[in-house]
Formats: C-alpha cells, sequence, structure tokens
C-alpha cells in the first residue's frame, strides 16, 4: 500500500516483535494502531519508551485505539470493547484518554492532541520532549 501510495521514499514500516525488539531510530512519527487495548498498562509503557527511542526529538507518537471518558463507561461502544479485551486478554482492556496521556508523559511526551479516526476510534498524539 505504501509503494503503490508512491510513499516508498517517506514512509518506513518496521516488522517484528514490539515485545521483543526494538524499533529503529532516526524517526519522525511511530504510529500504534489498534495494538494497546490488548496490554496491560507495563507493556504500554514500554512500547511508548520504545517509540521515544526511536524518535527524532520533536517526534510524535501515534496511539489510535477506542477510548473510554474517566468513568469507564462511556462511550457505549468502548466500554463492552473493553469487557471483550478484560475476557479475552491477559491485562487488555480498553484505556481513558487521560491514563494513555499520562503513560505517554511518563515516557517523555508531551503536547497531547486528540484526532478523531472514522465513527469511533481517536488518535492521541504526543510529541517527544
Amino acid at each position: 500500500m505504501i509503494a503503490a501510495s508512491g510513499l516508498a521514499d517517506r514512509v518506513t514500516a518496521v516488522d517484528g516483535d514490539f515485545h521483543a525488539d526494538g524499533f529503529g531510530e532516526g524517526f519522525d512519527v511511530v504510529y500504534v494502531s489498534n495494538i494497546i487495548h490488548m496490554l496491560p498498562p507495563a507493556d504500554t509503557a514500554m512500547i511508548a519508551r520504545k517509540a521515544r527511542d526511536a524518535l527524532l526529538p520533536g517526534g510524535r507518537l501515534m496511539f489510535k485505539d477506542f477510548y473510554l471518558d474517566d468513568t469507564r463507561t462511556a462511550p457505549a461502544h468502548a466500554a463492552r470493547f473493553s469487557v471483550n479485551m478484560l475476557v479475552g486478554t491477559e491485562g487488555g482492556r480498553s484505556y481513558t484518554l487521560s491514563e494513555t496521556k499520562a503513560i505517554m508523559a511518563g515516557a517523555g511526551f508531551g503536547g497531547f492532541a486528540e484526532v478523531p479516526v472514522g465513527a469511533r476510534s481517536l488518535v492521541v498524539i504526543g510529541t517527544r520532549l
């Protein structure tokens, strides 16, 4: 898809096991899509730290997922999805926006923004400090 879009000279995909492998270095953006809901907070923090290490100063980490509000009961689709992750994974669940930003801040990110994607997802963006 990257090559077909004419972006092969601007976009690099890195494959591997995010539990075991680093993300490389010298990147402007690390985009993590629909992953953190499968993970406990310690693993999400590990991904954020690996992203920080892969990014140039001022680079951005982007976590796309379904997010809950601080009551953890809304929006309804994220709450239902969280129950699914609690039952189907070891430690996964939907995160709140505030806890996601706190995890990112703990890894050295700030200047947060939220961008809606589709009808139900958001991308939380943090800039490497």
